[in-house]
């Protein structure tokens, strides 16, 4: 029997084994990552290939190594030397740089070797930990570490109403954004840091025609939460506070959704100014598509673009990840969940005993900052509570 089956491969999940091998002292043979990907953190390369992805909004002290300091060692090393790049403010890495940085560590501790590959459809309750009910069968083991992250994709209104198979969410499993035709008119729709970046790799690429819809005008925040997410400041309210109602308020109230980083704000108008790219502060209202095969995106300010491909760029849907599976598991087990849905854990995330929850499942006990590397570094430090 397992003593750790971690599900979710990503970065929470890599920086969670890490850490509970390295730090927890529990054997390699003891543990494993389940993922539906082949490789570990194959969907983090996924999505930011996609937008086009140059540097990380985060600060150099947060990946997936043990130390804050781990990255920044790592560019100083010879594997690290030639990738070694930082954007100011706040030190930020490189996306090359993390990612060099990322699969050392991968490599190293061989977490290759560790995934098994599937996807979750039930858990059980057993006598002596757990049933983890997969596609390609059972599995029992004596704890469960859920770092699922979000991946239902939100899509408008009058996207699901066109049913266009050239309406294309950028995180649409299958599609990559390299195998778009130079040639294509493109509509990047979307308000925040990933239309952005999405816009403006389209338009250095080449293609003729790239417009970005923006329902406001550019918000610019160096993070995508407020900075006192990272210390005791908000975080210390937060736990004083016994309202989950009122907890998930201040997540709210303390994300930026929608908004970008300066540098990228900056990068973005140079090619508006320079007319590669046309910005649009409109509403779409509907996508119809002409005699000839042409999409027109129409906006709420009565002009209509003809394009392509439309590229929606509107995040993810804030519902709690996992369902429909975890849906039935939450009434089977009775676990406990917030009137948001979401899971109500204790100070070591456990939702129930031997039953751990990291990333966006974790929000209400770590805040805003839960789904973010930040959060993975702060969900590894309460899993070592319930080690030790």
């Amino acid at each position: 029997m397992l003593d750790w089956l971690i599900v979710g491969a990503g970065l929470h999940g890599v920086h969670l084994a890490h850490v509970l091998l390295q730090r927890g002292g529990v054997p390699r043979s003891r543990l494993r990552l389940l993922d539906p990907h082949p490789t570990p953190l194959t969907r983090w390369r996924h999505l930011t290939a996609n937008v086009g992805m140059t540097f990380l909004r985060s600060p150099s002290v947060h990946h997936i190594g043990l130390d804050a300091d781990d990255l920044y060692r790592f560019a100083r090393s010879a594997a690290g030397r030639w990738l070694t790049e930082f954007r100011d403010p706040y030190h930020r890495p490189s996306l090359a740089l993390f990612n060099a940085h990322a699969d050392a560590i991968v490599r190293k501790h061989r977490f290759d070797e560790l995934l098994l590959s599937g996807s979750v459809c039930g858990l059980q309750r057993v006598r002596r930990g757990w049933r983890v009910i997969t596609e390609q069968g059972d599995l029992v083991v004596r704890r469960v570490v859920l770092a699922i992250g979000r991946t239902a994709l939100h899509r408008p209104e009058w996207a699901r109403a066109a049913a266009d198979p050239r309406i294309v969410h950028i995180f649409e499993p299958g599609f990559e954004r390299e195998r778009l035709l130079s040639t294509e008119r493109i509509v990047v729709v979307g308000g925040g840091i990933s239309a952005a970046q999405t816009a403006t790799v389209l338009a250095r690429a080449g293609h003729p025609e790239v417009t970005l819809v923006m329902r406001q005008p550019i918000r610019k925040a160096h993070f995508d939460s407020d900075p006192c997410w990272n210390g005791p400041k908000c975080l210390t309210k937060f736990w004083h506070t016994r309202s989950y109602v009122e907890r998930r308020r201040q997540i709210q109230t303390g994300r930026y959704r929608g908004t970008m980083p300066h540098d990228v704000a900056r990068e973005l108008l140079q090619l508006v100014g320079d007319q590669r790219i046309a910005l649009k502060i409109a509403e779409v209202t509907t996508c119809t598509v002409t005699p000839g095969g042409t999409l027109c995106v129409h906006l709420n300010s009565n002009e209509t673009i003809a394009a392509d491909r439309v590229l929606l760029a509107t995040g993810f849907d804030q519902a709690r990840p996992g369902s429909p599976w975890l849906d039935r598991v939450i009434v089977s087990e009775g676990l406990p969940c917030a009137p948001c849905g979401y899971p109500i854990p204790d100070k070591t995330l456990a939702w129930a005993p031997d039953l751990y929850v990291s990333g966006a499942l974790a929000e209400l006990e770590l805040g805003a900052t839960a789904p973010n590397l930040r959060g993975a570094r702060l969900a590894a430090e309460r899993l070592l509570c319930a080690v030790n």
